[in-house]
């Protein structure tokens, strides 16, 4: 079902534009006073208010700042028309969070992304626990040079798997890290690699360029830290994940795009409990301990200890490294069926099913999610039908 938008444009073009750009997934409301908005909260309530901003700049902002006030909680996003062909782009409300490392610029999205990516940075930045738990975050992973230059022979026409090869065997430590991770038993291969070539070359370009990713985050861990945390488990679970939403995603689309991020977000989904382990390494033991006392989801116990999770603290994270967001947005909402309907299987709907069958067998809690009466397994089952559910399952089994 779609959501609806209010925008607040006079011009038909801008209209025109934002229509075409939404039309997939929002339905659009116009207004061309300041003092309709008003009007128009009053009788319903909308999801997102678009603001023109050349309306903004050029009339009294009274009547916009007192319809706001009315629905606080709705992203309010402003644009503008960047070329006298239609083409749109967002304001952003907030700095960008960008790693002092990063050595790329942020990847080109669509209107409707830039929208998206919007609306997650304002959910961020109004979390309160979060912003508590950032300012203790000290020890913090950065990007291997390498990951770049995989990026770059990724996006090059002429780029091969044997140039990202020989890329990955430059730099000593990336090579141990990909060799310990092909041969890990989550991969389950029926013998040992040891060249570096030829597990690239099991790998692929894209999954070792989320595998480098996954990996140096790990390598931020120290492990005798954080009584009860075993990085290997977060390995393992992982790659479970990331394989399983990528197979759900190939059953249900032909879109490989797609399919690669449905696997990119599995793989990083739990990014934020290597962060979590590393800066706070006692409170996260608690946590841990909790989590087994009480037969309760560490998610659950992480908003108890925290007031935030390991969802938006990966997020956070993950948008600093310049991440498309339609992988952020997996991440940030793993634990959230309500999300996601029943129609369309996106790389998020993806990586929650894979989650939740893949923690299937483990401690099950009515908190892990909006609906309380209900175990995730049962949500998963009853909003997507019996039939695809046992598909899903024959997948990992």
């Amino acid at each position: 079902m779609k959501q609806t938008a209010l925008i607040f444009t006079d011009q038909e073009s801008i209209l025109k534009s934002s229509r075409a750009a939404l039309e997939d997934s929002w339905n659009v409301e116009p207004v061309t006073n300041a003092s309709d908005i008003q009007s128009e909260l009053e009788k319903r309530h909308f999801q997102l208010l678009l603001i023109d901003g050349e309306r903004t700049s050029n009339e009294n902002d009274s009547f916009l700042s007192s319809a706001i006030e009315l629905s606080p909680s709705t992203p309010r996003v402003q644009f503008k028309q960047k070329t006298a062909d239609g083409e749109l782009e967002v304001h952003f409300s907030h700095p960008r969070v960008v790693s002092d490392d990063s050595q790329a610029s942020p990847q080109p999205e669509t209107f409707i992304e830039q929208i998206d990516h919007e609306i997650l940075r304002q959910t961020l930045f109004s979390k309160e626990g979060l912003n508590a738990i950032l300012a203790k975050i000290q020890k913090v992973p950065t990007r291997p040079g390498v990951y770049f230059k995989v990026v770059e022979e990724l996006t090059n026409p002429e780029g091969t798997i044997d140039n990202i090869a020989e890329m990955v065997k430059e730099d000593p430590i990336v090579t141990a890290r990909i060799l310990r991770a092909v041969n890990s038993t989550a991969l389950g291969l029926r013998r040992r690699l040891t060249d570096a070539t030829e597990a690239v070359m099991m790998l692929g370009g894209e999954r070792v360029r989320d595998v480098i990713l996954l990996l140096e985050v790990l390598s931020v861990i120290d492990q005798n830290k954080c009584i009860g945390f075993n990085p290997d488990d977060v390995w393992n679970h992982s790659i479970q994940v990331g394989q399983l939403a990528r197979k759900i995603m190939a059953k249900e689309t032909r879109c490989q795009s797609k399919r690669d991020a449905a696997f990119t977000a599995g793989l990083l989904h739990d990014v934020g409990k290597v962060l979590l382990a590393v800066n706070l390494p006692g409170r996260y033991a608690k946590a841990l301990h909790l989590s087994k006392k009480n037969q309760s989801t560490i998610y659950e116990e992480e908003m108890e200890e925290f007031q935030t999770s390991h969802a938006e603290l990966g997020t956070h994270l993950l948008e600093s490294w310049d991440l498309p967001i339609r992988i952020l947005e997996a991440i940030m909402w793993h634990h959230s069926i309500n999300r996601y309907g029943s129609d369309e299987i996106t790389p998020g709907s993806a990586v929650l099913i894979a989650n939740t069958l893949v923690r299937a067998g483990g401690p099950k809690s009515s908190k892990d999610s909006d609906d309380e009466s209900q175990s995730p397994v049962e949500q998963v089952q009853e909003l997507w039908g019996d039939d695809r559910f046992a598909d899903w399952k024959a997948l990992l089994d």
